[in-house]
């Protein structure tokens, strides 16, 4: 499991990558600089 290292606030699929408040992207996203990257 990989850990955001930026907040990402965007949002793809209607989706965000980091929900708030967590840390770390669920859903098979990750963050990489801001953006979302579905692994």
């Amino acid at each position: 499991i990989l850990e955001c290292v930026f907040s990402c606030d965007i949002k793809k699929e209607g989706k965000p990558c980091k929900p708030k408040g967590e840390k770390k992207c669920t859903g098979g996203w990750r963050c990489k600089i801001k953006l979302c990257l579905k692994i």
